[in-house]
Protein backbone atom coordinates (compact mmCIF):
# COMPACT_ATOMS: atom_id res chain seq x y z
CA UNK A 1 0.00 0.00 0.00
CA UNK A 2 0.97 3.66 -0.16
CA UNK A 3 0.15 5.75 2.90
CA UNK A 4 2.61 8.64 2.57
CA UNK A 5 3.57 10.88 -0.31
CA UNK A 6 5.07 14.32 -0.80
CA UNK A 7 3.58 17.04 -2.99
CA UNK A 8 5.80 19.93 -3.93
CA UNK A 9 4.79 20.15 -7.59
CA UNK A 10 4.92 23.80 -8.65
CA UNK A 11 2.43 25.56 -10.86
CA UNK A 12 4.51 25.29 -14.05
CA UNK A 13 4.91 21.50 -13.77
CA UNK A 14 1.28 21.08 -12.70
CA UNK A 15 0.10 22.95 -15.80
CA UNK A 16 2.57 21.16 -18.09
CA UNK A 17 1.65 17.63 -17.02
CA UNK A 18 -2.06 18.08 -16.22
CA UNK A 19 -2.95 20.86 -18.66
CA UNK A 20 -4.68 23.21 -16.21
CA UNK A 21 -3.86 25.45 -13.29
CA UNK A 22 -3.62 23.90 -9.80
CA UNK A 23 -6.25 24.60 -7.12
CA UNK A 24 -5.91 28.08 -5.66
CA UNK A 25 -4.85 28.62 -2.08
CA UNK A 26 -3.21 25.23 -1.57
CA UNK A 27 -0.08 25.47 0.58
CA UNK A 28 3.07 23.70 -0.58
CA UNK A 29 5.11 21.72 0.28
CA UNK A 30 2.71 19.15 1.71
CA UNK A 31 3.55 15.78 3.22
CA UNK A 32 0.40 13.73 2.72
CA UNK A 33 -1.13 11.04 4.92
CA UNK A 34 -4.59 9.43 4.81
CA UNK A 35 -7.15 11.89 6.12
CA UNK A 36 -5.25 14.90 4.77
CA UNK A 37 -6.56 17.02 1.92
CA UNK A 38 -4.74 16.43 -1.36
CA UNK A 39 -4.79 17.88 -4.86
CA UNK A 40 -6.46 16.01 -7.69
CA UNK A 41 -7.62 16.48 -11.26
CA UNK A 42 -10.91 15.03 -12.50
CA UNK A 43 -13.44 15.89 -15.21
CA UNK A 44 -16.90 17.40 -14.85
CA UNK A 45 -20.09 16.24 -16.58
CA UNK A 46 -19.04 18.04 -19.76
CA UNK A 47 -15.66 16.32 -19.77
CA UNK A 48 -13.74 19.46 -18.79
CA UNK A 49 -10.79 19.03 -16.43
CA UNK A 50 -11.13 20.45 -12.93
CA UNK A 51 -8.39 20.80 -10.32
CA UNK A 52 -9.72 20.42 -6.80
CA UNK A 53 -8.77 19.44 -3.25
CA UNK A 54 -10.18 16.28 -1.65
CA UNK A 55 -9.76 14.25 1.51
CA UNK A 56 -7.48 11.24 1.04
CA UNK A 57 -9.57 8.24 2.08
CA UNK A 58 -12.60 7.60 -0.10
CA UNK A 59 -16.04 7.97 1.48
CA UNK A 60 -18.58 6.17 -0.74
CA UNK A 61 -21.66 8.18 -1.63
CA UNK A 62 -23.84 5.47 -0.05
CA UNK A 63 -22.03 5.33 3.31
CA UNK A 64 -24.22 6.11 6.32
CA UNK A 65 -21.40 7.99 8.03
CA UNK A 66 -17.93 9.09 6.81
CA UNK A 67 -16.05 6.90 9.30
CA UNK A 68 -17.92 3.65 8.72
CA UNK A 69 -15.87 2.49 5.70
CA UNK A 70 -12.25 1.76 6.66
CA UNK A 71 -8.96 1.58 4.74
CA UNK A 72 -10.13 3.28 1.56
CA UNK A 73 -7.08 5.47 0.97
CA UNK A 74 -5.75 2.73 -1.35
CA UNK A 75 -7.71 0.77 -3.94
CA UNK A 76 -6.24 -2.45 -5.37
CA UNK A 77 -6.26 -2.35 -9.17
CA UNK A 78 -7.12 -6.05 -9.37
CA UNK A 79 -10.38 -5.72 -7.41
CA UNK A 80 -11.77 -2.32 -8.41
CA UNK A 81 -14.85 -3.80 -10.06
CA UNK A 82 -15.47 -6.23 -7.20
CA UNK A 83 -15.34 -3.85 -4.23
CA UNK A 84 -18.57 -1.89 -3.63
CA UNK A 85 -16.69 1.19 -2.42
CA UNK A 86 -14.67 1.43 -5.65
CA UNK A 87 -16.90 -0.08 -8.37
CA UNK A 88 -18.82 3.05 -9.35
CA UNK A 89 -15.88 5.46 -8.90
CA UNK A 90 -13.81 3.24 -11.20
CA UNK A 91 -16.57 3.34 -13.79
CA UNK A 92 -17.42 7.04 -13.58
CA UNK A 93 -15.16 9.01 -11.24
CA UNK A 94 -11.52 8.48 -12.06
CA UNK A 95 -8.97 11.13 -11.13
CA UNK A 96 -5.24 11.85 -10.98
CA UNK A 97 -3.35 12.79 -7.82
CA UNK A 98 0.00 14.53 -8.15
CA UNK A 99 3.16 14.29 -6.09
CA UNK A 100 6.91 14.66 -6.04
CA UNK A 101 7.66 11.34 -4.30
CA UNK A 102 6.07 8.54 -2.33
CA UNK A 103 7.37 6.50 0.60
CA UNK A 104 7.47 2.93 1.89
CA UNK A 105 9.19 1.59 5.02
CA UNK A 106 11.85 -1.06 5.61
CA UNK A 107 13.50 -2.51 8.70
CA UNK A 108 12.41 -3.93 12.01
CA UNK A 109 9.59 -2.52 14.09
CA UNK A 110 10.86 0.42 16.12
CA UNK A 111 13.77 1.15 13.79
CA UNK A 112 12.13 1.33 10.38
CA UNK A 113 13.41 3.79 7.81
CA UNK A 114 11.53 5.38 4.93
CA UNK A 115 12.33 4.62 1.31
CA UNK A 116 11.76 7.52 -1.04
CA UNK A 117 10.58 6.77 -4.58
CA UNK A 118 10.59 9.49 -7.21
CA UNK A 119 10.76 9.87 -10.97
CA UNK A 120 14.19 9.11 -12.35
CA UNK A 121 14.01 12.26 -14.48
CA UNK A 122 12.61 14.50 -11.75
CA UNK A 123 9.17 14.89 -13.31
CA UNK A 124 6.00 14.79 -11.16
CA UNK A 125 4.42 11.48 -10.23
CA UNK A 126 0.90 11.11 -11.59
CA UNK A 127 -1.04 8.71 -9.37
CA UNK A 128 -4.14 6.99 -10.73
CA UNK A 129 -7.01 7.70 -8.37
CA UNK A 130 -10.74 7.50 -7.78
CA UNK A 131 -13.05 10.08 -6.23
CA UNK A 132 -16.52 10.15 -4.72
CA UNK A 133 -18.88 12.68 -3.19
CA UNK A 134 -20.74 12.11 0.08
CA UNK A 135 -23.61 14.30 1.26
CA UNK A 136 -25.92 14.20 4.25
CA UNK A 137 -28.00 17.33 4.68
CA UNK A 138 -25.55 20.21 4.90
CA UNK A 139 -22.54 17.91 5.39
CA UNK A 140 -20.56 17.33 2.19
CA UNK A 141 -17.25 15.55 1.63
CA UNK A 142 -15.23 15.15 -1.54
CA UNK A 143 -12.79 12.27 -1.07
CA UNK A 144 -10.41 10.12 -3.06
CA UNK A 145 -8.37 6.94 -3.13
CA UNK A 146 -5.00 6.13 -4.69
CA UNK A 147 -4.95 3.00 -6.87
CA UNK A 148 -2.19 0.48 -6.17
CA UNK A 149 -0.84 -2.30 -8.35
CA UNK A 150 1.75 -5.07 -8.41
CA UNK A 151 5.30 -3.79 -7.81
CA UNK A 152 7.85 -3.44 -10.57
CA UNK A 153 11.38 -4.81 -10.28
CA UNK A 154 12.57 -1.87 -8.18
CA UNK A 155 9.57 -1.46 -5.88
CA UNK A 156 9.43 -5.17 -5.08
CA UNK A 157 12.76 -4.86 -3.26
CA UNK A 158 10.95 -2.84 -0.60
CA UNK A 159 7.23 -3.63 -0.72
CA UNK A 160 4.67 -5.96 -2.30
CA UNK A 161 2.57 -3.08 -3.72
CA UNK A 162 3.17 0.24 -5.41
CA UNK A 163 1.01 3.13 -6.63
CA UNK A 164 -0.42 2.83 -10.12
CA UNK A 165 1.50 5.60 -11.90
CA UNK A 166 0.26 7.09 -15.16
CA UNK A 167 2.51 8.29 -17.92
CA UNK A 168 1.42 11.72 -19.17
CA UNK A 169 -0.02 10.38 -22.42
CA UNK A 170 -2.40 8.12 -20.47
CA UNK A 171 -3.97 10.84 -18.32
CA UNK A 172 -6.63 11.88 -20.85
CA UNK A 173 -7.81 8.31 -21.36
CA UNK A 174 -7.85 7.56 -17.63
CA UNK A 175 -10.02 10.61 -16.92
CA UNK A 176 -12.41 10.07 -19.84
CA UNK A 177 -15.53 8.23 -18.63
CA UNK A 178 -16.00 6.83 -22.14
CA UNK A 179 -12.73 4.87 -22.02
CA UNK A 180 -13.50 1.12 -21.81
CA UNK A 181 -12.75 -0.32 -18.39
CA UNK A 182 -10.57 -3.01 -19.93
CA UNK A 183 -8.33 -0.27 -21.32
CA UNK A 184 -8.31 1.50 -17.95
CA UNK A 185 -7.17 -1.71 -16.30
CA UNK A 186 -4.24 -1.96 -18.70
CA UNK A 187 -3.19 1.56 -17.70
CA UNK A 188 -2.78 0.33 -14.11
CA UNK A 189 0.11 -2.02 -14.90
CA UNK A 190 3.30 -1.13 -12.99
CA UNK A 191 5.55 1.38 -14.74
CA UNK A 192 8.96 0.17 -15.83
CA UNK A 193 11.52 0.21 -13.05
CA UNK A 194 13.77 2.51 -15.06
CA UNK A 195 11.24 5.31 -14.59
CA UNK A 196 11.78 5.43 -10.80
CA UNK A 197 14.62 5.91 -8.38
CA UNK A 198 14.63 4.72 -4.76
CA UNK A 199 16.74 5.67 -1.76
CA UNK A 200 16.61 4.92 1.95
CA UNK A 201 16.51 8.10 4.00
CA UNK A 202 16.39 8.96 7.69
CA UNK A 203 13.07 9.36 9.46
CA UNK A 204 14.03 12.92 10.41
CA UNK A 205 14.42 13.81 6.74
CA UNK A 206 10.89 12.62 6.05
CA UNK A 207 9.46 14.44 9.06
CA UNK A 208 11.13 17.66 7.93
CA UNK A 209 9.04 17.73 4.75
CA UNK A 210 6.58 20.25 6.18
CA UNK A 211 3.66 18.16 7.42
CA UNK A 212 0.51 20.27 7.35
CA UNK A 213 -2.60 19.70 9.47
CA UNK A 214 -5.52 18.85 7.16
CA UNK A 215 -8.09 21.61 6.67
CA UNK A 216 -11.80 20.85 6.47
CA UNK A 217 -12.71 18.73 3.45
CA UNK A 218 -14.21 20.85 0.65
CA UNK A 219 -17.11 20.41 -1.75
CA UNK A 220 -16.75 19.90 -5.51
CA UNK A 221 -18.82 20.97 -8.51
CA UNK A 222 -18.27 17.87 -10.68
Amino acid sequence: MCATYFDNVGQDDFETFLELAPPEGYVLPALQYPGYNVRLVAVDKEGKRKARVARWGLVPSWAKEPGTIKSTFNARAETLEAKPAFRTPFQRRRCVLVGTSYFEWIGEKGSKKPVRFQSADGSPLLFAGLWDFWKDGEREILSCSMVTTEPNGLATLYHNRMPALLEPDLVAGWLDVKTPLEECQRMLAPVHESMLSAEVIERAELEALAPVAPPEAPTLDL
